[in-house]
């Protein structure tokens, strides 16, 4: 996961993408910005550091795309980690944020990822990937996802510091046009509940396994619901 061992890494800045572009070997305090039209970037073997400034490490905007590999994520960026549409990720390394690690959108693939050990800000509400809207085209496949359970839980919800999930999928902004979500064989915990699923449409839950007990209140919320639900267990037994 994460940048693969002996690539050496040159300091950089805040990158505003071209399309075709391949942003190579870079130590980046700042983001990597995909605009709208701006199409075919790839992004490998860089870290991505954050310090409070940027509100993303990487960001598509629009009709924006990008294929992401072997990135390192870590640190304090206000929104996520990375995010939104038309982005293929894979070994990824994200840990140590202080919001969210992914926000998911249409045309979104995330495989073979480790996504891990959040230091969620106070109120932030800390989730490994994140689905506000009705999406489609959308596969999380083979990753661990295990964000931990964060800081201290508050009812109080500005005081709280603890993770709110592995995968928070909702569509609170009520927009876009409910698809094909696909979540296959990664390894889930973390989080008060570590999953929580109620966008509408064709969702494909399968073949998933659960962290006994790393999480505050159970593995998934009671109001979880998908077209398909099958052979997902708890990694130790198999229940």
């Amino acid at each position: 996961y994460g940048v693969q061992p002996g690539v050496e890494l040159k300091r950089s800045g805040s990158i505003t993408a071209r399309s075709g572009q391949v942003i190579e070997g870079l130590d980046i305090t700042g983001q990597v910005l995909i605009g709208n039209g701006v199409h075919d970037v790839v992004i490998r073997n860089c870290r991505f550091n954050g310090d409070g400034s940027q509100s993303w490490a990487i960001q598509t905007s629009g009709n924006g795309s990008a294929t992401v590999e072997h990135v390192t994520i870590h640190g304090d960026y206000s929104d996520s980690g990375l995010g939104y549409n038309n982005l293929t990720v894979s070994h990824a390394d994200i840990y140590g944020m202080s919001n969210d690690g992914a926000k998911v959108g249409d045309n979104f693939t995330m495989t073979d990822s480790w996504i891990h050990d959040f230091k969620p800000a106070r109120g932030a509400h800390s989730d490994g990937l994140q689905i506000f809207e009705r999406v489609s085209n959308v596969t999380i496949k083979n990753n661990i996802i295990n964000p931990g359970r964060g800081g201290t839980w508050s009812k109080n919800g500005d005081q709280d510091t603890s993770v709110n999930a592995a995968l928070m999928f909702a569509e609170s902004l009520n927009q876009g046009t409910a698809g094909r979500i696909t979540v296959e064989g990664n390894t889930l915990g973390g989080g008060g509940w570590t999953v929580y699923f109620d966008v509408p449409g064709d969702t494909h839950f399968t073949d998933n396994e659960f962290v006994r007990g790393s999480y505050l209140w159970g593995p998934v919320d009671s109001r979880a619901v998908t077209k398909e639900w099958t052979d997902n267990a708890y990694g130790d037994t198999g229940q």
